[in-house]
């Protein structure tokens, strides 16, 4: 079953979101290359709807979802990111340094 990566987050001071985006995409091209990811949804702007948008205690404005084909799949990325031998990158590293406030909340799909 499909196990996905919601991403939450701001921008670094100084950073404007289409390189960000850009930048995210490019590195999750890099993970579809490697067999490390399936695929990963555009960046998308919150929109504070005054009913529908009942999350007043999250602050991030944007966000994007990651898919992968499975947990196994999801742990051989981040093996291949911070496990023994693992490198981030240098599209990993510039993406930290652009984004702030990150949050990360995984969910798998369930029968």
């Amino acid at each position: 079953m499909s196990y996905h990566m919601f991403f939450w987050f701001n921008l670094a001071e100084g950073h404007e979101l289409p390189p960000v985006a850009r930048n995210l995409h490019a590195f999750a091209d890099e993970l579809i290359a490697e067999d490390l990811l399936v695929s990963m949804t555009p960046v998308a702007t919150r929109h504070l709807h005054p009913v529908l948008d009942t999350a007043t205690d999250i602050a991030q404005l944007y966000f994007t979802k990651m898919t992968f084909r499975d947990l196994k799949q999801a742990n051989a990325s981040v093996k291949r990111l911070y496990g023994p031998g693992g490198e981030s990158g240098n599209l990993h590293t510039s993406i930290i340094a652009q984004v702030t406030d990150a949050v990360f909340l995984c969910a798998q799909e369930t029968p």
